[in-house]
């Protein structure tokens, strides 16, 4: 009798694990399992899934790390959250990114550290600290002939085509290296699309200065 009451015992025992096994398998629905251990190992593609949300470590974990060294882990879809943090370097769009947006329109998003870029481009502004939005820059280069200039009252203009660039902007011009001595200049708008350059003498002393030609640069900065 003992002999078959332990057999009846170890049939439940072994029905109860296969029945649970099999449950598990095919998904328990309305349920909370608590599993305890180091390690969960498979031998093929293992599935969490939820239909809703799914909460991992949201008591007491404080550390949660998901991949490995080498291993590319991926997020099909959309991650939220209020710090991402990596010890070395976080890359981000490095594989096949067209485009990365960060933020939104009328949002500041800000780089407390060193932000390193081979190009920067602002779509409608570039403020720098507190100071005024830049809306536009604009460069060109030219050949400029000034000719002769005689006399410290005598000043001679050439000018640049800028597209963009409107009265009242700020110019800055740039003078190629055989720019002749005792002389000045400065540049301006003139008219829409036009940067007039003037180069002036500053010696009264009766004596013609002929520059010659060279390559001459200006910068239009909108705001």
């Amino acid at each position: 009798m003992k002999k078959l009451h332990s057999v009846s015992v170890l049939l439940k025992k072994s029905l109860g694990l296969a029945l649970f096994i099999l449950v598990l398998g095919a998904g328990v629905a309305g349920a909370a399992l608590t599993f305890t251990a180091t390690q969960f190992t498979g031998d093929g593609a293992l599935t969490i899934n939820a239909s809703t949300t799914m909460n991992i470590g949201t008591t007491d974990t404080t550390v949660i790390t998901v991949g490995r060294a080498g291993q590319t882990v991926a997020f099909p879809g959309n991650v939220s959250s209020s710090i991402i943090d990596a010890s070395g370097i976080m890359e981000i769009g490095t594989s096949t990114a067209t485009t990365i947006a960060i933020g939104r329109a009328g949002q500041t998003v800000r780089f407390p550290g060193t932000a390193s870029s081979s190009v920067l481009i602002a779509d409608t502004s570039l403020t720098v600290s507190t100071g005024t939005a830049i809306t536009s820059h604009i460069s060109a280069t030219a050949s400029l002939a000034f000719g002769s200039i005689s006399s410290s009252t005598s000043c001679n203009e050439q000018t640049i085509s800028v597209t963009g660039a409107d009265t009242g902007n700020t110019v800055v011009s740039g003078a190629p290296s055989n720019v002749a001595t005792n002389t000045s200049w400065s540049a301006f708008v003139t008219s829409t699309n036009v940067v007039a350059v003037r180069l002036c003498a500053i010696l009264n002393n009766n004596t013609t200065i002929v520059p010659l030609a060279g390559t001459w640069r200006v910068d239009v900065w909108k705001h």
